[in-house]
């Protein structure tokens, strides 16, 4: 079979590669920042979903928070910050937001996105709290290539390669009309 025939890498290639990966790109060169993050964040999400140990039906937020400490890197190989992505990915996906409930209960540091600057930088916000201010468009860069590092590692694995594969299919990819797609969608599932 070639790489073109693998359904893995068909998965990969329209879900993750031109649905994930090009969304974000697209949505940064466009400046529509909001739109960017949402697709960060449900991003990672659905790299943690993929990830998870096989048995597991539910991806949970520790999944997310552990996808970013072993992947989520910025160019120093530093880590991104796990809880403060958490409480960030709340507050964007679940409000279009900055603000969490974890931020406002002082849990976590809040986070401000800048264009531009260090990948990532802890400042003094001049009260007792810090925040965390990530470079957008380093970010992309770095999940983008955590994509990468993560597919590649899961991919090696022999014994986890048919649970990434069904997993890749239950991802929203589109299909053309005018071939069979190969298994039923996600959307197409939810339709009855």
């Amino acid at each position: 079979m070639s790489l073109q025939e693998d359904p893995v890498n068909k998965a990969i290639q329209k879900a993750i590669y031109q649905g994930i990966k090009r969304g974000i790109e697209i949505m940064l060169k466009n400046e529509c920042w909001g739109s960017a993050f949402i697709l960060i964040y449900s991003g990672i999400d659905a790299m943690a979903s993929l990830g998870m140990p096989i048995g597991q039906i539910e991806v949970t937020g520790k999944d997310f928070k552990d996808w970013i400490t072993r992947y989520l890197k910025d160019s120093s190989e530093h880590s991104y910050p796990e809880e403060d992505m958490w409480g960030a990915r709340c507050a964007v996906l679940h409000q279009f937001g900055a603000e969490s409930k974890l931020s406002r209960s002082k849990k976590i540091r809040l986070i401000t996105y800048v264009n531009g600057g260090p990948e990532i930088q802890i400042r003094d916000t001049g009260t007792e709290h810090e925040s965390v201010w990530l470079n957008f468009y380093a970010l992309e860069k770095n999940f983008s290539r955590a994509i990468d590092n993560f597919l590649m590692k899961k991919m090696a694995d022999e014994s986890f390669r048919p649970t990434l594969e069904k997993r890749l299919h239950d991802l929203l990819q589109p299909f053309s009309l005018l071939e069979k797609p190969s298994t039923t969608t996600a959307a197409q599932s939810t339709r009855g």
